[in-house]
């Protein structure tokens, strides 16, 4: 077990024990109560733990909870503290340091914590709960500084904060949050049969029988009680699928400066004298209405664009429908249900996209709450859930048919096919809840089509008969290996099959399938059943871990993926044809080296190249003739809004709706030069970068400053080439690039002037090759300082894959030329209201940045003093040895030895702060930089670290 989930263990059985004595009545909620039945204790990578009690069972643990007074613990909520920082009350170690971005204001106790989320009683009727929704966002507003919750109200309640923050005004902060206590916190529990979460935004509704007398389950080792109707509970939250691991395992995690063995005071006394937080919890409330006032503007312009999107994926299917041999019906009366998902998997894409269906996380809620349909036919839709369904994907199909429904749309078909996914659903439950005897009865009740044909069931129904043994062992076996024929060796079927030989005695081959199950398997309770029948444990791969053991990915890639593979094979061979070096820059080098993929098939793969090899590469593409491949850069488009040249595909598209650009799939080259170490070049050049900038990102500007800037830039436009500007300007940063002195290279992050990679120029004097889906491509043989020197030292520590996540400001398509497409569909969205107040949003927009970037200043500030004390706890005791290395100047073991400093210096430095936790030891780092010729990087760090640094550290118990 690990460190944390010991700590958080202790303090549930303190709870635990608190309410067992006084009698009070909880329930474990979120994830943990996932583990409670799916893993009998902690998510092995979650690292938090979350109860329920309703408002009365509160107040009883609070007046339990003073009269206890544990030692070295603490109970925060608003009522015993004003300035408390939030709705949910926590149960505090505060013996232990877990500091979150809404600590950073230092009015609540900052170490591990459970989280107890208050069921307060809500009416039945739906639109009163709709209404205590969102008034709850703007109650969590009043009291939690940090986060912005009125933004993600519904449109009719988009004002409500604002009239709100009026009013407080008049009559003061704390009345305003009376007034709203009295409106959402007075209802009597026994006149609603429902809880609504005191939260925000994420403030689900449960019925008050689904809670009722808890269900306890072993956890760690321990009884916790559980929602009485868990199982309805766990499928509310999650779907009927939340029985399955997660691929992304990473995604559960949350980030904080931890401390298991300090407290949290010592955190904070050294970070609280560089962090104003008077101006901080300024410009946090200011970032609320600045939220607000964005997101009212940019409303109107968001649903044309998901309106256009939509006439765009149906587009695109109705393509895909053309190209098929077979129409939809004939695919279906086939039961070709992969077909089928294949011709909607690009709409399957979409229409499931955070941009639709909005996530259960805060900042996809507003649309998750408000989820918008792409238009079918009754018929299109009967095919595509029916076919959901039969792959497997219970959960996916039964949120396609909720909306459906909500839109109107019906036919006999469809509500046939909902009843009986209603009908699964229930056979699930009962299945998983250990009652196969209902299960079977309910199976029985369905047609034989719906049990043969859709993946849940078929899995149900073999295992209720290998566990019941309701036929012979041929028969059975026949069955498991025609299930197996037909869903392609399904792993749960499979473990069905070791079922029906681990029974019959023939253990050996059994557990050799159970092996083959538990490393590749996401069911979580399947898994919990091998391991308590054999004593055989493993956890399922995750989706990094397959990709690096099998060189790359194993999920299939899409179209566009594809597309992109061949433009970067087809860019490779060109570059050896013609002697020109080049090397997999950005994310395309990063995960290419990690996990041989891409960082993401909907992003352009970027490389970079040398100024000399960049002129050479054009040189040699404008003297061919490549059908539908060509080269983009400012030389030959005016238009180009970047310094970079772009090799394409002109049989794609690739279409910007915010930017309002169409263009084609492409590799990005990034263009490296080599500074002139003449100053006055150096800022002409940057003079007129930045008025290039500006010029190309006219769409941006919204304020006086804005207009003013861009006038200034026309102007310089006009004295250095006027139309030629932006041609003249690429081959200056191209020939200062060939004939620079610098020691370093620089490239630009897209368009963004500011953000410049330094990249010293030995890394590019030799080259080397990885795999990318298999396939060999360059990268400088220095890849590992390449990394560093552009996402950090060690940029790869906390790399993980993730599902690529759709965007409606971008369609991307590997199969349709951009001029079809752009003759089917009129892209244009920048010529009326809508669009007009988008722009002015951006005011709101810079003006919430300015908020969130203050925080994210003041975080640094955080994470330095969490580098501080950790360095100072691992340091101090072998500070004779790094004294006496620097003495006896061995900088080969001097510098193995302070890896950890040198890391998270640097780290810091990029934030302008200075790391130093003991005079001599810094001493020692400094002399090592000194003798790898960082004089500069020296100079930066003795600048930037505080007097009071060098003083010693003092620990605060």
């Amino acid at each position: 077990m690990k460190e944390v989930h010991t700590i958080l263990l202790d303090m549930l059985k303190e709870i635990d024990g608190i309410c067992r004595k006084y009698g009070i009545v909880y329930y474990v909620a979120g994830g943990t109560t996932i583990g409670a039945v799916r893993h009998r204790g902690f998510i092995p990578w979650d690292d938090d733990a979350d109860i329920y009690m309703t408002r009365d069972e509160f107040a009883k643990f609070r007046a339990a909870f003073k009269k206890e007074d544990p030692v070295g613990r603490e109970l925060g909520c608003l009522e015993d503290n004003p300035d408390y920082p939030g709705t949910i009350p926590r149960y505090i170690n505060t013996e232990t340091t877990n500091i979150a971005r809404f600590n950073l204001l230092n009015t609540c106790a900052a170490g591990f914590v459970i989280d107890i989320f208050i069921l307060d009683p809500v009416p039945s009727d739906p639109e009163l709960q709709r209404k205590h929704r969102n008034y709850l966002n703007v109650y969590a507003d009043f009291v939690m500084p940090y986060y912005g919750f009125s933004y993600r109200n519904d449109d009719d309640y988009m004002d409500l904060y604002e009239e709100y923050l009026d009013k407080a005004s008049r009559v003061g902060r704390e009345a305003v949050i009376k007034e709203l206590e009295s409106l959402l916190f007075t209802f009597p529990e026994e006149e609603c049969e429902y809880y609504i979460l005191r939260w925000g935004t994420l403030s689900h509704i449960f019925a008050r029988d689904m809670m009722g007398e808890p269900e306890y389950f072993p956890y760690e080792g321990f009884d916790l009680p559980l929602p009485h109707r868990w199982y309805d509970y766990l499928v509310q939250l999650y779907g009927p699928e939340w029985i399955y691991i997660p691929p992304f395992i990473a995604d559960e995690a949350h980030i904080f400066v931890t401390n298991t063995r300090m407290s949290y005071k010592n955190y904070m006394n050294d970070a609280a004298r560089f962090i104003d937080t008077a101006k901080l919890g300024g410009y946090l409330e200011a970032r609320k209405i600045n939220l607000v006032k964005m997101t009212k503007l940019r409303k109107a312009y968001i649903e044309k664009e998901l309106e256009k999107y939509a006439e765009y994926v149906i587009y695109s299917l109705r393509r895909r429908e053309e190209e098929s041999d077979k129409t939809l019906e004939e695919l279906f009366a086939a039961r070709d249900f992969e077909t089928v998902m294949e011709i909607f998997s690009e709409y399957i894409e979409i229409q499931f996209s955070k941009d639709y269906m909005g996530k259960m996380q805060h900042a996809f809620m507003y649309r998750y709450n408000n989820r918008k349909l792409i238009k079918l036919s009754q018929d299109e839709y009967f095919y595509l859930i029916y076919a959901i369904a039969a792959m497997g994907k219970l959960k996916q199909a039964m949120t396609l048919m909720e909306l459906v429904e909500n839109n109107g749309i019906d036919s006999e078909e469809l509500e046939t096919l909902n009843r009986r996914m209603g009908i699964m659903s229930d056979i699930m439950e009962h299945f998983y809840c250990g009652d196969s005897k209902k299960a079977r009865e309910l199976l029985d009740s369905l047609p034989d089509e719906y049990v043969e044909e859709i993946l849940a069931m078929k899995r149900i129904e073999l295992s209720v008969e290998v566990s019941e043994n309701e036929k012979d062992r041929e028969s059975l076996l026949k069955d498991i290996n025609d299930g197996l024929a037909r869903f392609d060796n399904d792993i749960e079927i499979r473990k069905v099959l070791a079922d029906l030989y681990y029974a019959s005695g023939n253990k050996e081959e059994a557990e050799a399938i159970y092996l083959e199950v538990l490393k590749t398997c996401r069911n979580g309770m399947l898994l919990q059943e091998i391991t308590d029948k054999t004593g055989l444990e493993a956890e399922p791969e995750t989706v990094e871990e397959k990709a690096a053991e099998e060189g790359g990915p194993s999920m299939p890639l899409t179209d566009v993926g594809r597309r992109h593979l061949e433009l970067l094979t087809e860019f490779d061979e060109i570059c050896r044809e013609n002697n020109i070096n080049y090397s997999l820059s950005d994310n395309t080098l990063l995960y290419g080296k990690l996990y041989g993929c891409f960082y993401k098939e909907n992003e352009n793969p970027v490389v970079a190249m040398t100024s000399r090899n960049a002129e050479k590469f054009i040189h040699v593409m404008e003297a061919a003739d490549l059908r539908d491949r060509r080269i983009d850069y400012p030389g030959n488009n005016n238009e180009h809004r970047e310094h970079t040249i772009f090799y394409e595909d002109t049989s794609t598209s690739y279409v910007n709706q915010i930017a309002d650009t169409q263009d084609h799939m492409r590799i990005n080259i990034r263009v490296l030069k080599r500074m002139n170490m003449s100053r006055t070049s150096r800022y002409t050049t940057r003079l007129l970068e930045r008025s290039n900038y500006i010029i190309d990102n006219a769409y941006k500007k919204n304020q006086i400053k804005d207009r003013l800037l861009y006038g200034i830039s026309d102007i310089i436009k006009k004295c250095n080439g006027g139309n030629e500007f932006k041609k003249d300007l690429f081959w200056r940063l191209i020939a200062e690039g060939r004939t620079g002195v610098s020691q370093y290279y620089i490239t630009k992050n897209d368009e963004t002037q500011h953000a410049r990679y330094y990249l010293p120029v030995k890394i590019f004097d030799s080259y080397d090759t990885i795999k990318v889906y298999g396939r060999d491509f360059s990268v400088v043989k220095k890849t590992d300082q390449y990394i560093k020197a552009r996402f950090g030292k060690y940029g790869d520590r906390d790399v993980a894959l993730r599902p690529d996540e759709h965007s409606i400001n971008r369609i991307v398509n590997a199969n349709i030329p951009l001029d079809e497409l752009c003759s089917a569909i009129d892209f244009k969205l920048h010529d009326d209201k809508a669009w007009d107040d988008y722009v002015e949003s951006y005011i709101y927009a810079e003006r919430s940045r300015e908020g969130t970037q203050f925080n994210q200043e003041c975080w640094h500030i955080m994470e330095r003093s969490d580098s501080r004390i950790k360095l100072w706890m691992e340091y101090l005791p072998q500070k004779d040895s790094i004294i006496r290395l620097a003495e006896e100047e061995k900088f080969a073991e001097l510098e193995k030895l302070l890896v950890d400093y040198d890391m998270d210096a640097r780290q810091c430095i990029k934030h302008g702060l200075g790391l130093c936790f003991d005079r001599d030891i810094f001493e020692a780092y400094m002399k090592l930089l000194g003798h790898h010729g960082e004089t500069e990087l020296m100079d930066k760090m003795r600048e930037a670290v505080p007097a009071i640094h060098y003083d010693e550290i003092i620990a605060i118990k």
